[in-house]
């Protein structure tokens, strides 16, 4: 079935939020801070109010997502195009074809300010690494340990990034916002100390200068390895080039490899160890910098 790259829409976000806690929920150290029996329900509901409110309030933030789709009809045939990066990245997948806005539109989309503004948490498949698991704010132990309702939703996959188009003082740049405990059930320790420890890293290799943070690159499992993880990251690089600007990201081992196919380069490594909190070994996650491209 083909898919459609395409912004976020509001009605996406309930899928989106699903994607994002499924996509990561192999980790060893997301398990430790979501300890078995921990409900899932009120941390998503917390994750869906929370993009919700960033979607309408954020400036700095876009979400593009990934949908399957029967056919492209209407305004999305008028606005989208086959491209030869999309085309390429499906070759290895006989049967998908990814149909993608083209740049120009993406540009256009951005700068008006209606690819979708997204959330502060970060969590990443393919390689983006997680902030911190969300959490719930104001449930109770006895809601539904289910699923956010996701029915008729064919979107499979989403990107979302932070756009920093200039220059920061220290005083903007330099200060963490505090994390919050109020999750049922969820690991405080082990979470403060991976939230802390990862916005030290971005201080500390980033400062205030200007470039894209790529918070999320996640694809519903089931849905990889079919290029599409691919296409969501060239369309936010093709922004990043456009704006002048590098970009940068914390990688997964599993998702290295594409990173450095698309020109990331390891500047420093994040390490997390499991220990202290009743795990073994460590999570290990590289930061990565991407020049900007000039465009011919």
């Amino acid at each position: 079935m083909p898919i459609l790259i395409r912004p976020v829409k509001e009605a996406d976000l309930p899928c989106v939020v699903d994607i994002q806690f499924a996509a990561f929920a192999h980790s060893p150290y997301v398990q430790i801070m979501n300890p078995p029996g921990t409900p899932s329900r009120p941390r998503h509901l917390a994750a869906l109010k929370r993009a919700q409110e960033e979607l309408a309030t954020d400036p700095h933030f876009f979400c593009w997502v990934a949908e399957e789709v029967d056919g492209v009809k209407g305004e999305d045939a008028a606005a989208a195009a086959l491209t030869p990066d999309a085309a390429a990245d499906a070759a290895a997948a006989p049967g998908t074809a990814i149909v993608t806005p083209t740049l120009s539109l993406v540009r256009a989309e951005a700068e008006a300010g209606s690819a979708a503004r997204i959330g502060e948490s970060v969590q990443g498949v393919e390689g983006a690494a997680t902030e911190e698991v969300e959490e719930a704010k104001g449930t109770t132990d006895d809601e539904d340990d289910a699923s956010l309702d996701t029915s008729g939703s064919k979107v499979v996959g989403f990107t979302r990034w932070r756009e920093f188009k200039e220059d920061r003082p220290r005083e903007e740049w330099d200060v963490v916002k505090p994390r919050e405990h109020v999750a049922t059930g969820v690991n405080n320790e082990a979470a403060d100390a991976f939230y802390y420890g990862l916005m030290e890293g971005r201080r500390k290799v980033m400062g205030g200068r200007k470039h894209v943070l790529i918070n999320f690159l996640d694809i519903a499992p089931g849905h990889q390895r079919r290029g599409i993880g691919s296409v969501l990251l060239k369309h936010v690089l093709s922004i990043a080039d456009d704006l002048g600007l590098e970009s940068y990201l914390e990688a997964t081992p599993e998702g290295e490899g594409l990173y450095r196919k698309l020109g990331f380069e390891h500047v420093d490594t994040l390490t997390f160890p499991r220990e202290p909190f009743g795990g073994q070994g460590s999570e290990v996650f590289k930061q990565m910098i991407r020049p900007v491209r000039r465009k011919e």
